[in-house]
């Protein structure tokens, strides 16, 4: 745990300095945060915030997540480089974003998201009731579904997938996979 400390650290100075900011109160909280917390802070904390940003930036304007304190309309965490990508009052994106802070706050929040590290046995049921929750959600909706809003489905299917739909037909009568069905593997 302390290696990844480290190299969080390194990482966030070296993005620091490009970026012409201070990540000390941002090392101080990620080593509060994993201390408290553990490496989920690294694989599970840090990504779901770095996808929440990306998805900032798709809208144009920052939001809320809520493993972490704002400050105005941004978060405090990382918020020297939020504040090059978004406006600290109102929370919208830049007209020029610091393309630097974007790659920064990417790779700060997720470069540990893909660590394969057994989970505890508490997140491990929290995430099969979860699953279960919403297979259960699934097979009820299913029940409401009545004849017509089949038909409804099969008749939109028709108008928007036809051709697919015939040429995988086509494909697997004559067992030979084509071009859709690569396209459709991607």
């Amino acid at each position: 745990m302390k290696s990844l400390m480290s190299l969080w650290s390194l990482v966030a100075e070296e993005s620091a300095a490009r970026c012409c900011i201070s990540a000390t109160r941002d090392i101080n909280t990620v080593s509060r945060r994993v201390e408290h917390e553990g490496l989920s802070f690294f694989t599970i904390t840090l990504p779901s915030l770095g996808k929440s940003i990306q998805k900032w930036i798709d809208l144009g304007q920052a939001g809320t997540h809520p493993s972490f304190e704002k400050d105005g309309s941004l978060p405090r965490f990382m918020g020297g480089y939020l504040s090059r990508v978004f406006d600290r009052s109102s929370g919208t994106l830049l007209d020029e974003p610091c393309i630097d802070s974007i790659i920064a706050l990417r790779q700060l929040t997720l470069m540990f998201g893909k660590l394969l590290l057994p989970c505890s046995p508490a997140r491990e049921r929290a995430a099969m009731q979860t699953f279960v929750e919403c297979e259960q959600d699934v097979r009820q909706t299913d029940k409401e579904l009545t004849q017509e809003d089949l038909v409804e489905f099969r008749e939109m299917s028709s108008l928007l997938f036809r051709e697919v739909f015939t040429q995988m037909e086509r494909d697997l009568h004559y067992g030979q996979p084509s071009e859709t069905w690569t396209r459709l593997r991607c």
